[in-house]
C-alpha cells in the first residue's frame, strides 16, 4: 500500500514538472518536440508491423513519414552540407 502511494507521488511530481516545462517552452521547441514524437512513434509502429509480418502496411506507414524526413533533410542543407560539416570536425 505504501509503495503505491510513493509511486503515485512520484508520478504526480513528474507530471507537475512536465507541466511547468510545457508552460515555459516556446512554440518552436514544442513543434520540434511534436515532430520527434510523431516520427519516433511512426518508426516504432513500422518496426512492429514488419516484425509481425505485415510488411505492406509498414511500407504505408513509412510513406507517411517521408514528408517529415524530407523536411529534415532539406533543413540540414542536403548531402553536401552534411558531408562538409563532418569534414570540418
Amino acid at each position: 500500500m505504501i509503495l503505491w502511494i510513493l509511486i503515485g507521488g512520484l508520478v504526480l511530481f513528474l507530471l507537475m514538472g512536465g507541466m511547468r516545462a510545457f508552460e515555459r517552452a516556446n512554440v518552436g521547441s514544442l513543434k520540434v518536440l511534436g515532430a520527434w514524437v510523431l516520427t519516433l512513434g511512426g518508426l516504432s509502429l513500422a518496426l512492429m508491423l514488419i516484425l509481425t509480418g505485415r510488411g505492406l502496411i509498414a511500407i504505408g506507414v513509412l510513406l507517411l513519414l517521408w514528408p517529415v524526413l524530407w523536411d529534415r533533410f532539406q533543413a540540414s542543407g542536403g548531402i553536401a552540407r552534411v558531408s562538409l560539416s563532418r569534414l570540418r570536425r
